[in-house]
């Protein structure tokens, strides 16, 4: 397997020049719901394909502006449109049409007890984007089914306030099965989720870079009924990572991802506190915060 080459990842995401236009993906509408309502977003035709069912909402924050996309609602089983299928899409669309400079991808994870993961905590993605549940047992293929896609890393971040950090993994379903924990366990993964190393394959192509920022709802670990946990846990899960964003947002913006490695800078606490908040009332009625099963 290639050795990670963190210069050469700072190379390729751009290292020099500073974050300016940000879009957060987000694969549910229940996720999104509650960072919708804290950021006080506001539903905007941002130009997509009507075909991919993709909803777009913006604001603005230090007179930048931050787009939040989500995948939507799947016309034909009427579920939330999880996994990467739907992340290349929203990711595709967004670069293509929006051309931010940098992705976040946020939403919910399954995390890992014995690698210091609670419930609730919010994880920032390190070292790279990889899956584990893509297997070819050809020697030539190994490295291009992990992927290992450029992560936009930000200890400095973390530390300002609190968060965990580690290498969050990708695949395409909510429970694991025993080949799927190995390639886990061997990467040394904190986290799984469901989009984020198809998201930064398609930002790796055009140089944009991304950053995961997850809540864990489930302990993969401890918990062995992974749907029943992901509901009840659910909500703390969502709120907390939509608490989250405000400081992110404003911590990252104007910055180069290397001044991320170190720089500490005083944050104004939830910058988008005192905002207009008329967009609240009509997406907590159109996204009620249930979740469904992912």
């Amino acid at each position: 397997m290639l050795a990670i080459d963190h210069d050469k990842i700072l190379t390729e995401i751009g290292s020099s020049r500073p974050i300016d236009k940000i879009a957060i993906l987000i694969a549910m509408p229940e996720e999104a719901a509650p960072v919708i309502e804290t950021l006080s977003l506001y539903s905007c035709d941002a130009g997509f394909d009507p075909h991919l069912g993709l909803q777009s909402y913006k604001s603005s924050l230090q007179n930048k502006e931050i787009y939040l996309i989500v995948n939507g609602v799947d016309s034909q089983y009427g579920v939330a449109r999880v996994g990467t299928e739907a992340a290349t899409l929203a990711a595709h669309e967004t670069i293509r049409i929006l051309k931010p400079d940098t992705i976040i991808s946020a939403g919910t994870a399954g995390g890992y007890a014995n690698r210091g993961a609670a419930i609730g905590d919010i994880y920032i993605g390190a070292k790279k984007f990889s899956f584990h549940d893509r297997r070819i047992p050809i020697e030539k293929y190994e490295d291009y089914c992990r992927g290992n896609y450029p992560c936009l890393e930000a200890p400095a971040l973390a530390s300002a306030f609190n968060f965990k950090t580690g290498l969050i993994s990708t695949g395409n379903s909510l429970s694991i099965n025993a080949d799927e924990q190995a390639l886990i366990d061997q990467s040394g993964a904190v986290a799984k989720e469901m989009e984020v190393a198809a998201i930064a394959h398609v930002a790796r192509l055009y140089q944009v870079r991304v950053m995961a920022v997850k809540a864990i709802t489930n302990l993969a670990d401890i918990q062995a009924d992974a749907a029943s946990e992901f509901e009840k846990n659910f909500t703390k899960a969502t709120q907390n990572l939509a608490n989250a964003l405000p400081n992110i947002l404003n911590y990252l913006l104007g910055k180069t991802p290397k001044q991320l490695q170190t720089s500490l800078s005083i944050i104004n606490p939830n910058p988008f506190l005192g905002k207009e908040t008329a967009a609240r009332e009509s997406t907590r009625e159109q996204y009620p915060c249930f979740p469904s099963k992912r």
